[in-house]
């Protein structure tokens, strides 16, 4: 956590010292990810250059590529840079080529904006917010019904706002929630399919 609070403040200097004078970034502020205003947009660009910092591009997407996307790489990621998880889980869509997207949710907050890898992003779909939805197998696991420790399909409209023609299509999900914090993640790949589209 040190390490990460150097990198965020380290980010700030490096970023944004000809918009602000001054920071004082306490918890929230480091813990932001996903907000679009401007002022906290500023937090999501520091933690984003910590992450760089901590799990560097050059010597982490070798460790996954041509790997299946799945929470074993995500560990490695975690253990190998000395990270949380939510960090590697953050950062891991940035260093693979496949179609996968991280997405964050809790019970009180819902879904919150996914982290989508390039070739994710190119396909141009629109994920639902609020509430996790009762098809996807997180909404099994925040419920304490099921622990799925393995990829498994499931319909993609879960997640994914989607014309008619394709409300039929699978997506794999592996997912973990920390009810401590009521936070989860999931894991979404497109691994075929008319999903694939660009």
């Amino acid at each position: 956590r040190k390490r990460f609070s150097i990198g965020h403040e380290l980010g700030h200097f490096v970023l944004h010292r000809k918009e602000v004078l001054e920071f004082n970034c306490d918890n929230s502020a480091m813990n932001e990810w996903f907000s679009t205003q401007r002022s906290a947009q500023r937090e999501v660009e520091a933690n984003e250059f910590s992450i760089e910092l901590l799990i560097p591009r050059k010597l982490a997407a070798p460790m996954v590529a041509g790997e299946k996307p799945e929470f074993n790489l995500i560990e490695l990621l975690s253990s190998t840079f000395s990270t949380s998880l939510f960090s590697a889980a953050i950062r891991y869509p940035d260093l693979t080529k496949e179609p996968v997207a991280v997405i964050f949710y809790s019970k009180k907050g819902g879904v919150k904006t996914p982290k989508r890898s390039k070739l994710f992003a190119e396909q141009n779909y629109w994920f639902h917010s609020g509430p996790v939805d009762k098809e996807s197998l997180a909404f099994d696991v925040m419920k304490g019904t099921s622990n799925y420790e393995r990829s498994t399909s499931v319909a993609a409209s879960a997640w994914l706002e989607l014309p008619e023609y394709l409300q039929e299509e699978l997506i794999m999900e592996q997912t973990r929630y920390f009810p401590n914090y009521d936070l989860g993640f999931s894991i979404l790949w497109i691994k075929d399919g008319k999903l694939i589209r660009n």
